[in-house]
């Protein structure tokens, strides 16, 4: 149970084909800068032979300029960014909330402009084996879900060595780009549990070729992976299940208890959503957390204000959003279930 697209839709689009309109017209008064810069610079190598002294005071002026312009831009960038959280952001989560209530399950979502996730957060998640890497966290989320609290955020992880290409700027060899939510259990467990998305048993041709890249992904996972290592794979679950996703575990009773039949039957019903948008998918589930990783997941990002804000965008900012909300409540009857078994 989950608001459909359709019932988001309103607010996706509220007010968000004038914003181009708007960065023109905010960046308006500095397209002439370009121009006065380069007749300036023309100038300058006119009187290289005649007047070298004018033509380096021209150019150290183009300099200062260039600086100028960069900082009046940057300000007004700024201004526009403003306006984005203003005009597509708050609007889309507010009708987030508002369309969850409507069919009655209690969330809230707020967006904090300037926030990031902490890194022990995105330490203690299954991108625990990126520990030490740069990193950037931005596009900020916090609230509630049923009660449960969660925070997440666009998380990307930089690899912190070249090796072979030499040539490369280390910071744009990007090791993990996806979304990270940490969600608050009210409730403990005892053991560790992993979830893994892909394709681990073929049914035809075509989801033979993609389990070979499932594979092949999998594998590579296990020989970074210190964590994963360590937790032995279950077969405790469907055998449909165990064709999308791999469990390891160190807990199987407890398992059992967490990923029951509703569950399982949930996330498999979300697969072809993942597999449609190309996003994978890891979950945590330790102590009174669970962390749910999903690569090349985005939602409202800010670098999507220069795209195009068609249906297809809409859409993908929505299913960003949703696809992280949707596994908090396939779990939603599990979580309740400990809470009562552990009250007194």
């Amino acid at each position: 149970m989950y608001p459909k697209f359709e019932e988001v839709n309103d607010a996706l689009t509220f007010d968000q084909y004038e914003l181009d309109d708007q960065l023109r017209e905010i960046l308006k008064p500095t397209w002439y800068w370009t121009g006065i810069n380069m007749s300036f610079i023309a100038l300058s190598i006119a009187l290289l032979t005649t007047n070298w002294l004018m033509s380096l005071v021209l150019v150290s002026g183009v300099v200062w300029s260039i600086v100028q312009h960069a900082r009046v831009r940057k300000r007004m960038r700024t201004e526009y960014e403003q306006q984005y959280r203003t005009l597509v952001v708050k609007p889309t989560l507010h009708s987030f909330e508002k369309a969850y209530k409507e069919i009655g399950i209690e969330m809230t979502c707020e967006y904090v402009a300037d926030g990031a996730l902490h890194d022990d957060i995105i330490d203690a998640s299954p991108l625990a084996m990126y520990k030490g890497h740069m990193r950037s966290s931005d596009d900020y989320i916090s609230g509630t879900y049923r009660q449960l609290p969660y925070k997440g955020a666009v998380v990307t992880l930089y690899k912190d060595t070249v090796e072979d290409t030499v040539f490369a700027d280390p910071y744009m060899l990007v090791a993990f780009e996806g979304t990270v939510l940490y969600v608050e259990l009210p409730v403990a467990c005892h053991g560790t549990h992993r979830i893994i998305s892909g394709v681990f048993i073929a049914t035809d041709w075509k989801t033979t070729i993609e389990k070979q890249v499932s594979l092949v992904a999998y594998k590579a996972l296990l020989k970074q992976d210190e964590q994963l290592k360590q937790l032995e794979v279950t077969a405790e679950t469907d055998v449909a299940f165990q064709a999308r996703f791999k469990v390891h575990t160190n807990d199987e009773e407890e398992l059992r208890s967490f990923l029951n039949e509703h569950v399982q039957k949930e996330l498999l019903t979300l697969f072809p959503v993942l597999r449609k948008h190309d996003v994978s998918m890891q979950l945590l589930i330790k102590g009174k957390a669970l962390y749910i990783v999903l690569q090349r997941n985005r939602y409202v990002a800010e670098e999507r204000m220069h795209l195009a804000l068609d249906d297809e965008q809409l859409h993908s900012i929505y299913a960003g959003l949703m696809l992280q909300l949707r596994v908090i409540e396939a779990f939603h009857p599990a979580i309740a279930s400990m809470k009562k078994t552990s009250e007194p």
